[in-house]
């Protein structure tokens, strides 16, 4: 732990518990675009970041939220809420995939006359070529598709997930690298992918 306070990774404040033989932690998260320090805690060298990340990733799991816990001085119970849950996903993989939810495609900007149409179930597409008919969800699927492939617009990083302080703030981790922010950064949407339907589920 003294790594990741000399190098600005946590801070650190105890007390003693009521019993006077228990130290109680309270550590702060030092986020890596932190105001007012012009960029310096995102340029570290390799030599502290390796060590820090090995350290946060045994730290951060083990972490209990327990306001009261602190406020009387007394050990929190094993059943507190932990800022990382170490809950096991037993979900098979069918399951996991099963629970992913539909594209909910918008139109394209500059390829309206295509993904308006498309996404407007009242239009029976005329002119575009279509051999058949199109099923509300392929309509759909062929909206994201193009929307994939042709938005340019930047997203949210899925890289990044969010969690949340004490004191409700959120705050996002990216697991790899260790690197937690304030602010969720933006990255390029991926062209291209995997289309999979399973047929016969809606019409």
């Amino acid at each position: 732990m003294d790594h990741l306070i000399e190098n600005r990774f946590i801070f650190v404040t105890y007390r003693l518990g009521l019993s006077h033989m228990d130290v109680i932690l309270r550590l702060y998260i030092i986020p890596h675009d932190l105001a007012n320090v012009k960029g310096q805690l995102r340029l570290r060298k390799k030599e502290i970041l390796g060590p820090a990340r090995r350290s946060l990733g045994r730290i951060l799991p083990r972490l209990i939220q327990d306001q009261t816990s602190w406020l009387e001085g007394t050990i929190p119970p094993e059943c507190s809420p932990r800022l990382i849950s170490n809950a096991k996903d037993r979900r098979s993989l069918a399951e996991i995939y099963g629970d992913l939810r539909s594209p909910n495609p918008t139109v394209t900007v500059n390829w309206e006359n295509i993904t308006g149409r498309l996404l407007d179930f009242t239009d029976k597409l005329s002119g575009l070529g279509m051999r058949s008919s199109l099923y509300k969800y392929q309509r759909r699927s062929v909206a994201a598709m193009m929307q994939r492939e042709l938005d340019s617009a930047d997203i949210l990083d899925p890289l990044f997930m969010p969690l949340e302080s004490i004191r409700g703030e959120t705050f996002y981790l990216q697991p790899g690298t260790m690197e937690i922010l304030r602010e969720r950064p933006t990255t390029q949407a991926s062209q291209s992918g995997i289309l999979c339907e399973e047929l016969g589920r809606e019409t």
